[in-house]
């Protein structure tokens, strides 16, 4: 579905303008820009986004657009990482009392949602979640392992990981990255397997030809 067109809307709406009062008052200026969000599809963030810089001048625009995610629950995640971060925590928790157990949650909610939460959730409110949306876990195992090593459970992360995942075999061939740079990648990216695998046949080798 193509998006609305926000020039359209963006020209038809800034504020002050010239002409009749009816064509750029701030009120209209708004539900121009808030039909344009309800039909943004899977554009919805984006255009919420610009709309809220738009009408950033707008008087009580802040408090307009509050009371507009308010009443549209689904938008307060994204509306939560437009405004600063003191008030984003609390639409965040606006979210998760009145949206994280709906049954129909979108996708554009559960992504803005593993972004947030390690931000201002916690484990053990993700674990009850969890439970609740073991679908969604079938299919996003990947996030939530991401969430539990951000919270520091990467015990949890990797069983996680390891049912859902493969692991690559073992390397016969030594790689041909230098030493140096598969030890940076082990101490900046511990998860790549890969490399992990190779460091380790590199370092077995090492040692072979140093007990030689």
């Amino acid at each position: 579905m193509s998006p609305p067109d926000c020039s359209r809307v963006r020209g038809r709406c800034r504020w002050p303008r010239r002409g009749p009062a009816s064509e750029w008052h701030p009120a209209q200026a708004l539900l121009y820009w808030q039909l344009a969000v309800e039909r943004g599809s899977i554009h919805r963030d984006e255009i919420l986004g610009t709309a809220i810089t738009e009408t950033g001048r707008f008087p009580a625009a802040q408090s307009a657009w509050g009371h507009y995610v308010e009443a549209h629950p689904q938008l307060l995640l994204a509306y939560a990482q437009i405004v600063p971060p003191q008030y984003g925590s609390y639409y965040y928790g606006r979210w998760w009392k009145l949206r994280a157990n709906a049954p129909d949650l979108s996708t554009l909610e559960l992504r803005d949602f593993y972004v947030l939460a390690p931000r201002w959730g916690n484990k053990e409110d993700f674990e009850e979640w969890s439970k609740r949306h073991a679908a969604d876990g079938v299919r996003d195992y990947r996030q939530w392992a991401a969430l539990w090593h951000a919270w520091g459970e990467d015990d949890r992360a990797w069983k996680l990981l390891s049912i859902k995942l493969v692991e690559p075999s073992f390397p016969v061939v030594p790689s041909t990255v230098p030493r140096e740079v598969l030890e940076t990648t082990w101490r900046t990216r511990p998860e790549n397997v890969v490399n992990a695998q190779q460091l380790a046949l590199v370092r077995q080798r090492a040692g072979e030809q140093a007990g030689e």
